[in-house]
């Protein structure tokens, strides 16, 4: 099965500010997305690629759903994104809620929660923690496993290979982790 990996480029010879832009003004992405293209064997896919680069694929991985901010309606990449991918799965990597407070009634917005529902039909969700997971739950959602922060799989940073996880059984992943964002 061949994987697309809908993620952004950096271009050598661009400028520094077009160089952050691109990484989201975060230069860890770029270790988040070589750490992705590691372990899932994909290749990276322009949201601009045209139908006959598209076709080739039988899947693709989005991270749009990284940043899931209370009530914001569906933004523009991710509209891309989910009509680039068409009927084909769109499986969205380290979904996450970003609460300064675990706030219970967090609010998804309806059209947020409309495209979750669609997506899971297609694919199993990878949730960054237990409380993403239980306001996903709470709206619907049940197709999803909780694997932590993608930061905790950078390949080779803390490890060579993650062969040893094979032997064990686990339930969750969990993590010392935490977003210190100021919402």
């Amino acid at each position: 099965m061949k994987t697309g990996f809908f993620a952004k480029t950096v271009k050598q010879f661009s400028s520094l500010e077009e160089k952050i832009e691109a990484v989201g003004w975060n230069t860890g992405n770029i270790v988040f997305t070589n750490s992705i293209i590691n372990l899932l064997e994909c290749e990276i896919v322009s949201e601009d690629a045209e139908e006959e680069t598209l076709s080739n694929f039988d899947q693709f991985i989005t991270t749009e759903l990284i940043w899931l901010r209370e009530n914001v309606q569906p933004w523009l990449s991710l509209t891309k994104q989910l009509e680039k991918a068409g009927d084909k799965p769109l499986v969205p990597i380290s979904i996450g809620l970003q609460s300064k407070y675990f706030k219970k009634d967090f609010c998804l917005h309806p059209e947020i929660i409309s495209i979750l529902k669609g997506m899971e039909e297609k694919t199993c969700f990878a949730v960054r923690g237990i409380y993403t997971y239980d306001i996903l739950y709470k709206n619907g959602i049940r197709n999803m496993e909780v694997i932590g922060c993608p930061s905790l799989y950078q390949i080779p940073l803390y490890q060579n290979s993650f062969d040893f996880l094979k032997d064990y059984k686990y339930g969750k992943a969990v993590s010392n982790f935490r977003t210190f964002d100021t919402i």
